[in-house]
């Protein structure tokens, strides 16, 4: 295992859209939490995308990731959030899922599959914390939700685009 595979699956985890949209919906679908909230749900996360190493792949892979992208964009959107640790557990796990197979998990090379897995748990770890931190005044809270909202239905508008271009199919 050398830095440069680790690497390699960072950068390619880093650089596929779904898995970044995956991790955007686990971040926007929980409520702020603390840094152990954040910690616990980045490692639920983690957990979500190594075991999507061991699923086999599937052309349906993308579509799961583009599934968790609508689902988490459109509670954001609705203003709907888990607000315990528990009732977010199933959501980081699912989209853990999505974002480890959207990031090619399954046909990565052990090292590669390393390097993706800690970066998207550091990527989620880091939205959970920031946006965790409510460090705007409270004139300026309710744009906060509402960008919270915008940004919800812009995730899960590009979900429901995947789908519709993974429903398609190739070269249709």
């Amino acid at each position: 295992m050398t830095t440069a595979q680790l690497l390699d699956g960072a950068l390619f985890a880093l650089g596929a859209v779904p898995a970044l949209g995956a991790v955007a919906a686990a971040c926007l679908a929980t409520s702020p939490g603390t840094w152990r909230h954040a910690v616990l749900g980045a490692g639920l996360f983690a957990a979500g995308a190594a075991l999507a190493r061991l699923l086999p792949d599937t052309p349906a892979a993308t579509a799961c990731a583009a599934a968790c992208m609508v689902l988490g964009g459109g509670a954001a959107a609705l203003g709907a959030s888990a607000r315990r640790i528990r009732a977010a557990a199933l959501p980081w796990l699912a989209c853990g899922v999505a974002a480890g197979w959207a990031a090619g998990l399954p046909t990565s090379w052990p090292a590669e599959a390393v390097g993706s897995v800690l970066a998207l748990a550091v990527l989620a770890a880091t939205g959970l914390l920031l946006h965790g931190r409510p460090g705007l005044p409270p004139a300026l809270r309710p744009a906060g939700r509402t960008a919270r909202r915008v940004a919800g239905a812009w995730l899960a508008a590009l979900g429901a685009l995947l789908l519709a271009l993974w429903w398609r199919g190739p070269g249709a």
